[in-house]
């Protein structure tokens, strides 16, 4: 579980790129958390670059649980998508017409896809922790719930306090994926 699965560049959002050396045990927890929502009809597609971490959310999970892998960025055949929310937004509905759900990463989401997409998860986080927070779209703004084996805290920045509901502060995360 502690061997090294893999190393992945970030974005470079907060500042300068840094290599991230991700465990197995990150990697399993994270495929684990997503194998369980799918079924083996599910048709997943693979809409990440292999060099992006949001790929992570794509290949593993829809292996452990059987499902379909498709690299064919055809909407129309997918019933759980994984993507940008200005992909999803750019989408007509009516492609989407076997979708069950869908994700989406890598840019702030607008509440109003929520609406569109009654079952909408927000995901971040699989480079840094290989942990990725989970959010229902339901108008409300959300850092979501932590997946299992994962505790994410958010604190004050300047004394690592607690804060309250509904506070901004820093992401604190641990656990199996970290």
């Amino acid at each position: 579980p502690t061997n090294l699965a893999y190393m992945i560049y970030t974005s470079g959002s907060t500042g300068t790129p840094k290599g991230v050396l991700v465990e197995h045990r990150g990697v399993v927890n994270l495929a684990n958390e997503q194998a369980r929502r799918l079924l083996s009809s599910d048709i997943v597609m693979q809409f990440f670059a292999l060099s992006f971490d949001g790929v992570t959310w794509d290949v593993w999970p829809t292996l452990a649980a059987g499902a379909v892998l498709s690299l064919d960025h055809d909407p129309k055949v997918v019933t759980v998508l994984t993507c940008t929310p200005s992909y999803l937004s750019a989408l007509d509905s009516t492609e989407l017409s076997k979708l069950r759900y869908a994700c989406v990463s890598a840019e702030p989401c607008p509440l109003w896809l929520g609406e569109r997409y009654p079952q909408l998860c927000n995901i971040y986080g699989p480079t840094e922790c290989t942990c990725v927070c989970i959010v229902a779209s339901n108008g409300v703004s959300s850092i979501g719930r932590p997946i299992a084996n994962t505790l994410c805290y958010v604190v004050h920045h300047t004394d690592g306090a607690l804060c309250p509901p509904g506070v901004a502060g820093e992401l604190w995360i641990g656990g199996a994926g970290v």
